[in-house]
């Protein structure tokens, strides 16, 4: 399986949530930070937004969502 990047603007459009809204999750914990592709280009793993996506449809809570995102984060060490 291969693995897709995906830009800020369409992680909103899937979403549906602003964008201070996304920094926000970003920074309690709740969603997953961007992969650094260089200075200024930042983008996220299209199934880590499905799975953050998922976990919000079934309305997971906050400390579901943040063990969540340090199981998608440590997967990312190992890869």
């Amino acid at each position: 399986m291969s693995l897709r990047l995906i830009r800020l603007d369409e992680v909103l459009e899937r979403t549906a949530i602003s964008r201070s809204e996304l920094y926000n999750r970003i920074g309690d914990g709740r969603f997953p930070a961007p992969i650094s592709l260089g200075p200024r280009l930042r983008a996220w793993s299209e199934q880590e937004v499905d799975a953050m996506i998922s976990a919000m449809i079934r309305e997971a809570p906050d400390d579901e969502l943040r063990a969540l995102v340090q199981a998608l984060l440590a997967s990312r060490k190992s890869a």
